[in-house]
């Protein structure tokens, strides 16, 4: 009997495998279906994607000869890129297949930043060329023009700090090559370009920029002028995370001033520069009144966003005398987002 339930059972299975063979063959293969997007993703980021993929044009082709560099590149083998050309090699390039070619040579070698960074030449007017015509490459010609002290690029420096064209990466690679080559007669264009920027996506760079050219005192000035729009002065505030070690106490002083501002990008801004500050370990003066601070605007601020910062900010202090209030603040908040980070403060503060 038992044989026989074994035969039967064996049958139904084989006769069970072959349905679903048959039933997939006249279905044709299901989609996989679409994971669901977390919750308190909002509707517009979600579509985000889809959207850049199609308004994206396609590179144009690129008429005329290429670069045995390029043209290796191209070549869908397992062979590895040639070198790029060395000093003087670059030069002769550019004069055979003009900016456009040399430029799009080196970025499809797929050779990494550092690579990149040590080929290209110590000429100040071949940098200067790859600084304006080309994004993907500016960030580091700004770099090596700052190694080699090339001042006489700062008019081209400052031209590609404001460049629409440019990505945010390479205009803040920029921006630190500029502080590195000012002299004071330039602090009157980089203040001018502080006070006259009308871009959020602008006014950050330049700041950081300004930081080193101009001092903290002359940035925060301008990031407390009311009269400003508030997008504008958050972003000046945040690129106040470059600032000189010796003059962080005080400016954290003033950060957290304007955590009282009206204003929730200017509390942001705020946020995210003490937040950089205290994650690089530099001295921001009396850490727990300015944990006190904090933990006074995570329970009284409107905007769950701020609250998210702030308790970010507190878990980079990670102060043991934040506790309680963050226990505090916990037992009240009821937006799951800014619950979960201010976990992870009390997480920290405890392993004080």
């Amino acid at each position: 009997m038992a044989k026989i339930r074994l035969k039967a059972v064996a049958a139904i299975a084989s006769l069970l495998t072959v349905s679903g063979v048959a039933m997939l063959l006249r279905e044709g293969p299901r989609e996989a279906p679409t994971p669901r997007a977390a919750s308190w993703i909002p509707r517009a980021a979600e579509s985000a994607p889809r959207q850049i993929a199609t308004e994206l044009p396609a590179p144009p082709a690129r008429p005329g000869p290429s670069l045995p560099v390029a043209r290796a590149a191209e070549k869908k083998t397992s062979t590895p890129a040639p070198a790029i050309p060395r000093d003087g090699s670059l030069e002769r390039d550019l004069a055979r297949y003009g900016m456009e070619e040399l430029a799009a040579s080196l970025r499809e070698t797929g050779r990494t930043r550092a690579e990149l960074a040590h080929v290209l030449p110590a000429d100040e007017r071949l940098l200067v060329q790859l600084l304006l015509a080309d994004p993907f490459l500016a960030g580091l010609a700004a770099e090596r023009l700052a190694e080699i002290g090339a001042h006489g690029a700062m008019g081209s420096l400052l031209d590609a700090l404001v460049s629409p064209s440019s990505p945010l990466e390479t205009r803040e690679s920029i921006a630190l090559a500029v502080g590195r080559l000012a002299t004071p007669e330039d602090r009157p264009a980089v203040r001018a370009l502080l006070e006259r920027s009308f871009r959020a996506e602008d006014v950050g760079p330049i700041a950081v920029a300004a930081v080193d050219v101009l001092g903290a005192d002359a940035v925060l000035q301008c990031a407390s002028d009311i009269q400003r729009d508030p997008s504008l002065r958050g972003a000046i505030y945040s690129a106040l995370f470059a600032l000189p070690e010796a003059d962080t106490p005080r400016t954290a002083h003033a950060l957290a001033t304007a955590l009282a501002d009206p204003a929730s990008e200017v509390r942001l801004g705020a946020l995210e520069a003490l937040t950089s500050l205290v994650s690089g370990g530099v001295a921001v003066g009396d850490r727990p009144k300015l944990g006190e601070t904090l933990v006074s605007v995570l329970g009284a601020d409107s905007d769950p966003e701020v609250r998210q910062a702030c308790a970010g900010a507190l878990a980079a202090l990670a102060d043991p005398t934040t506790r309680s209030g963050l226990q505090l603040a916990l037992e009240r908040e009821r937006d799951p987002a800014v619950r979960m980070v201010i976990e992870t403060s009390l997480d920290a503060a405890s392993m004080r």
